[in-house]
């Protein structure tokens, strides 16, 4: 009976932790990356508002070249729609969909992954114009739920999206710069 006692007040215990962490623990996260581009704003927005012209600069298309890609709705549209099947270790299925399209200033997605894991959250990218330059921000952003929160101490998201976001940042300013 005392030890029955003892793993009853022990799982109380860790479950009590749990709770508290939890509320502990932040309930949103967002990444972001800049870089100026020696280009003007049109010709940047041009590249990143067409989901069709992300397969020459993304950083995932290129850390799985398996993936397939499918489009639909009017590419650089809102309600645009790419869906792609990859690598389950390194790109899975899922799909974004354009929520926000204002020319040369700012690109908007809802991302949605559905296997391995299910997982949303919003991106996007802003454009700032200066002396033919241009300052592009790419940002993620998202809700994490409650009784997911202590686990986000083992999770990094800027250490796994950031980097992501910095080498298609570099790629589109290879593909555009003047």
């Amino acid at each position: 009976m005392k030890i029955i006692k003892g793993l009853l007040v022990t799982i109380g215990l860790i479950g009590v932790a749990y709770l508290v962490t939890a509320l502990l623990t932040p309930d949103s996260y967002k990444v972001e990356r800049s870089q100026v581009i020696n280009a003007p704003a049109d010709v940047v927005f041009e590249q990143v508002s067409k989901f069709k012209n992300w397969e020459t600069w993304s950083p995932w298309k290129e850390n799985d070249p398996t993936a397939t890609y499918k489009y639909t709705g009017t590419d650089g549209t809102v309600g645009a729609e790419l869906n792609w099947v990859g690598n389950p270790d390194l790109t899975g299925k899922g799909g974004m969909t354009t929520n926000e399209v204002t020319i040369n200033k700012k690109f908007g997605y809802d991302l949605a992954f559905t296997e391995p894991w299910e997982s949303s959250s919003k991106g996007y990218f802003t454009f700032t114009e200066s002396d033919h330059k241009t300052t592009v921000t790419w940002a993620d952003m998202g809700d994490i739920p409650f009784m997911v929160r202590p686990m986000m101490y083992f999770m990094d998201f800027e250490g796994m999206m950031g980097p992501m976001f910095e080498r298609g940042l570099f790629k589109i300013d290879s593909l555009v710069s003047q």
